[in-house]
């Protein structure tokens, strides 16, 4: 008998092992082959036209895992990205491993090297020779990110048929801190456990060896918050559980729930299909029972795993203003540069709004893959969100504006991605236009470095007053 009251809280959620995971898979399928360049490798940012290497093997790595678990991937799709570093890591064309000036990003060697020969094994087309010399100029003791380069090495041959480092690969002795590199190789020990226990997984199934590499990840994301993870991060310890839950969750007896004395069963399995939704329950109003209860007569051998995912709003919620590392602050102008303030002076409809972003960093070293995102209240749209093509105002200085790396419009958000020399300000300057009267809440704005979340910074929330043309006439 297993309690789940204290795991859901107090914040009326939903008790599920997830939604229509097909769809959500298929939408992420489409998405990675959407950034597949001509070429037939991976860009980094939508629209690249250039091949970026890290994101050609961690694109192939993910339709590889999606194909192998029944989902459909276009084969060709697939060869077109591993035909093209086949050709990088043999040097034939030039641009990335063979020379570091035609290297997008500055991708050279390393980490990436390691992981493109990691993905080449894993879709049965392996370079032993070139792996093993990798792996022979290694030190002797490895550290820092060289031992997620020697996990992968030593897997590319193992998947290749060579058992010598079979016993190192199912060693669990990997770094317990959370150290990460603020750099191009998204490094973090948190990610390195998380792709070992992947890597395991595939390997070798439900080995015990790999037990206690899992109740470490357990602990670290049942821990913290998620949003003190980065996406790497998640992405690799999620996919390292989620595959060793999916082979042991055959071997026991679907339980019941019962909630507030009423028993509910799992729900039916999709189109008949025999996948985790046989045991899956979904509960509305979770936070609202007085008592639950998940009941499993028969739990098999091995260990037993719950999964609960709440979706609700927090009565009492709360974010963090401020910053670590980096200064934000927003600034709304009209179009002479005056200063407003949309809660107080209220605008009218149809009126242009500037909004001045200052990002400043603060942390005394360079900062990549800085993402700054401002969300706007209903009541406006974007209207030029580049002053650079077409409106310019005089008051926003070139030299001050932000050279981005990309920049993405939503109809409810601006975000901009770059990077952020130490001690750098930048200003992201953007116009919108008041479309709808009423009184809106006003967002946040907040900055980060994706892959370092101990680094950020966030705006106060707020609100804006868009007046009618029948204002004057209202008592």
């Amino acid at each position: 008998m297993l309690l789940v009251s204290e795991l859901i809280g107090s914040t009326d959620p939903s008790f599920s092992a997830g939604n229509d995971i097909e769809k959500m898979v298929t939408a992420g399928i489409n998405r990675v082959l959407s950034m597949q360049t001509p070429s037939g490798g991976f860009g980094y940012w939508p629209g690249d036209v250039r091949p970026h290497p890290w994101a050609s093997a961690f694109g192939t790595h993910f339709l590889l895992d999606a194909k192998k678990a029944g989902y459909p991937v276009p084969k060709e799709r697939i060869d077109a990205s591993l035909d093209w570093m086949d050709r990088e890591l043999g040097g034939k064309s030039g641009s990335t491993i063979a020379s570091a000036a035609g290297n997008y990003h500055g991708f050279t060697g390393g980490s990436t090297q390691s992981y493109m020969l990691f993905v080449m094994s894993l879709a049965g087309r392996p370079r032993t020779a070139q792996v093993q010399s990798l792996l022979d100029a290694l030190p002797k003791d490895v550290k820092g990110s060289d031992v997620e380069l020697k996990l992968q090495l030593q897997a590319a041959l193992w998947m290749a048929g060579d058992r010598r480092y079979e016993k190192e690969l199912k060693s669990t002795k990997l770094p317990s801190d959370n150290v990460r590199f603020n750099d191009d190789t998204f490094f973090s020990n948190r990610r390195l456990r998380g792709f070992a226990l992947n890597t395991m997984q595939d390997l070798f199934g439900n080995d015990p060896a790999g037990e206690p590499l899992a109740e470490m990840i357990g602990r670290d994301l049942s821990g913290d918050p998620s949003v003190s993870s980065c996406t790497q991060e998640l992405i690799w310890n999620v996919a390292g559980l989620g595959k060793r839950v999916k082979g042991a969750a055959a071997s026991f007896k679907p339980g019941v729930l019962v909630a507030d004395g009423k028993t509910l069963q799992p729900q039916a399995p999709k189109g008949g299909a025999t996948r985790l939704s046989d045991r899956t329950f979904n509960l509305a109003r979770a936070g609202e029972r007085k008592a639950l209860k998940l009941e499993v007569e028969d739990p098999g051998s091995g260990s037993l795993y719950l999964v609960i995912n709440s979706e609700g709003i927090r009565t009492d919620g709360k974010f963090r203003v401020g910053g670590e590392g980096l200064r934000l602050s927003r600034t709304w102008r009209a179009l002479d540069g005056t200063e407003i303030k949309p809660s107080f002076n209220g605008t009218a409809l149809a009126d242009l709004i500037f909004v001045e972003l200052t990002l400043a960093n603060t942390s005394g070293k360079e900062v990549k893959n800085v993402a700054l995102v401002d969300r706007l209240p209903a009541g406006w749209e974007i209207e030029n969100p580049r002053l650079s093509r077409g409106t310019t105002v005089d008051w926003a200085e070139p030299e001050e504006q932000w050279k981005v790396d990309y920049m993405d419009v939503r109809d409810d958000k601006l975000a901009v991605f770059g990077t952020l020399a130490a001690g750098q300000t930048v200003k992201v300057v953007y116009a919108v236009r008041a479309v709808t009267a009423g009184t809106f809440a006003m967002p946040p704005a907040d900055a980060s470095a994706m892959y370092d979340p101990s680094i950020w910074a966030r705006t106060e929330d707020g609100s804006v007053e868009i007046s009618g043309p029948w204002a004057g006439f209202l008592l």
